[in-house]
């Protein structure tokens, strides 16, 4: 990418734009990090329902 090509603006938007993905990004990460917790604990407590 050429940024000179591009417009302040432009660019200010794609900078924007990709601050709010990595923000998404992060949140999703964590809630799924959250759950691989949680089901962990639960498989590992013996109460998988196998029993």
């Amino acid at each position: 990418m050429m940024p000179g090509a591009y417009t302040g603006l432009a660019l200010s938007g794609a900078t924007l734009v990709n601050q709010i993905q990595f923000t998404l990004q992060q949140i999703a990460a964590g809630i799924g990090t959250g759950i691989v917790v949680l089901a962990s604990q639960y498989w590992g407590a013996g109460t998988d329902g196998a029993h």
